[in-house]
């Protein structure tokens, strides 16, 4: 009785342990599915289910080069889609500067689809991520986006510029760099354009040939235009392949604000009495605009802080400006503040500041 009785405790324990274990199992697993990968682990498990459906296999994916030249090469990618029922596959570059690329795959049977990148002059340069997204007829995504690759840009030419940006008068410097990295012969020419529009670009400055320094000035004559940005149009040829490609180096001509020459500034009479007459002149001058478009005006401000209305100076001819005013009879006497800008067609602005002594009229007998 009492042996039946220690099988029986006995096999009470054991069914008691082996439910723990069981439910420690089903937790242990049910924990694994949640788990984070590692970026590693994530590529040795990339064909696990997600939400979105499976991964791109690795084994489905192609490309043909990990570093490319700039401009003169292209890199080809192919991905076969035969795990999915797709109508559509688009490839994605994330750049080294932030920026991302869509681009239309296309179909070359066979389940497969194909790409061929070939970056611009302004492509951004160094490491570049590339994935891919499989779409449906009913433009629903249907691999998840675990599966990726990557290649690199470099350049074989550069500009240094001493600055980027310029104003009339100034003397633009550049260094020119251009290597025969690769099975490449290079000649070029340059030239200075107002567009990278080729339809209506047009030539403002040509060099020599070959030149790998130069320096030109920045003139109101060939650079008319100001707050704009012009380009040193680099035209590179490959005397082996024969290929041409033009590349766009951008700077800005901006505006020179006009100058009120504060040393010109005269009130007639230097001390005034109000409702009589007192007249302004003064001097202002601008880089790019003529005197005779230039805005000036004064703005006066009396001694308990009030705006007086605007007053508009006439020009009168060799970058002079002037005006006749008054105070106004109920305008109380002191030091005004005495505000004059300029204004010139680019919006470009300048003023000057000085003051104004207003004396109590004599009483009348």
């Amino acid at each position: 009785m009492e042996k039946n009785k220690s099988r029986s405790v006995s096999l009470i324990l054991l069914i008691v342990v082996s439910i723990f274990f069981s439910v420690y199992i089903i937790n242990f697993k049910d924990g694994s599915q949640d788990r984070s990968f590692t970026i590693n682990e994530q590529e040795n498990f990339h064909n696990i289910p997600k939400t979105a459906g499976a991964a791109l296999p690795y084994s489905a994916l192609f490309q043909n080069a990990t570093t490319i030249y700039r401009l003169f090469e292209s890199i080809n990618f192919t991905i076969n889609t035969s795990n999915f029922n797709a109508n559509y596959t688009i490839m994605q570059i994330s750049f080294s500067n932030g920026s991302l690329g869509n681009y239309n795959m296309i179909s070359v049977g066979d389940n497969k689809s194909f790409y061929e990148y070939k970056p611009e002059y302004n492509a951004p340069l160094g490491f570049q991520n590339v994935s891919f997204q499989v779409y449906d007829e009913n433009n629903s995504v249907l691999n998840t986006q675990t599966t990726a690759t990557n290649f690199t840009i470099v350049s074989n030419y550069m500009v240094n510029l001493d600055n980027t940006d310029y104003y009339i008068g100034d003397l633009l410097s550049a260094e020119l760099s251009i290597n025969d990295f690769g099975p490449y012969q290079f000649r070029w020419n340059i030239t200075i354009v107002n567009s990278t529009n080729e339809l209506y670009q047009k030539n403002l400055v040509n060099l020599t040939k070959n030149v790998v320094q130069f320096t030109f000035p920045i003139e109101s004559e060939t650079f008319s235009q100001v707050n704009k940005i012009y380009y040193i149009k680099l035209n590179i040829s490959d005397k082996i392949s024969g290929k041409i490609a033009i590349v766009y180096f951008p700077f800005n001509v901006l505006n020179t604000n006009p100058t009120i020459i504060s040393e010109s500034i005269k009130f007639s009479p230097a001390i005034i009495l109000r409702t009589e007459d007192c007249e302004i002149i003064l001097n202002a001058t601008d880089i790019e605009n003529n005197s005779t478009d230039l805005e000036v005006t004064l703005f006066l401000n009396d001694s308990f802080g009030a705006f007086l209305n605007p007053i508009l100076l006439v020009y009168q001819g060799n970058n002079t400006f002037s005006q006749t005013f008054s105070i106004p009879a109920g305008a109380p006497k002191g030091i005004y503040q005495v505000e004059i800008s300029v204004r010139d067609q680019n919006d470009g602005f300048g003023s000057a500041t000085t003051t104004l002594t207003v004396e109590n009229n004599l009483p009348e007998i």
